[in-house]
């Protein structure tokens, strides 16, 4: 099925900490994302082999909160699993930029404070809007009440 979405991802850290929001037809759920492994280091980690393991390893060096209008939403390992592909995938694009590159570059030469005092706005983020296919066990999942999503075919 093909469902219109909506993502922001601004950088807090460089490579370590974003926020932003996920819009799923006309449901939004904010989040916020910490990384414990620099993005440009995590293809060094070594995985662990079971998956409770895999999953543990994922939560805790992926560090996830999500929320809908205003409360935070207990994950399965599933659901957990949607978010943080999706929102990896967004911070790994946006950390690879080459405008983010070139702006955090400019913001460790010159220092962020010194161009906030300067007024310069120092916030780094990207919006995309787009349609999205998603499989039916997927739809099922976004449509459940924690969700609330109401996707239909």
């Amino acid at each position: 099925m093909l469902v219109s979405a909506e993502q922001r991802i601004e950088q807090v850290a460089d490579g370590i900490h974003y926020k932003g929001y996920l819009k799923i037809k006309e449901r939004t759920f904010e989040y916020d994302f910490k990384l414990t492994i620099p993005i440009p280091e995590l293809g060094n980690q070594p995985l662990s082999t079971t998956r409770d393991e895999v999953n543990k390893q994922i939560r805790s060096t992926f560090q996830l909160c999500l929320k809908k209008d205003g409360s935070e939403l207990e994950l399965t390992d599933e659901e957990y699993a949607f978010f943080f592909m999706v929102l990896l995938n967004s911070a790994v694009d946006l950390y690879y930029n080459p405008q983010t590159r070139a702006k955090n570059l400019g913001l460790k030469l010159c220092g962020a404070g010194l161009l906030a005092l300067r007024g310069a706005a120092t916030t780094i983020g990207i919006t995309r809007r787009g349609k999205l296919e998603f499989a039916s066990e997927l739809c099922k999942m976004l449509n459940a009440p924690k969700f609330d999503c109401a996707l239909t075919a």
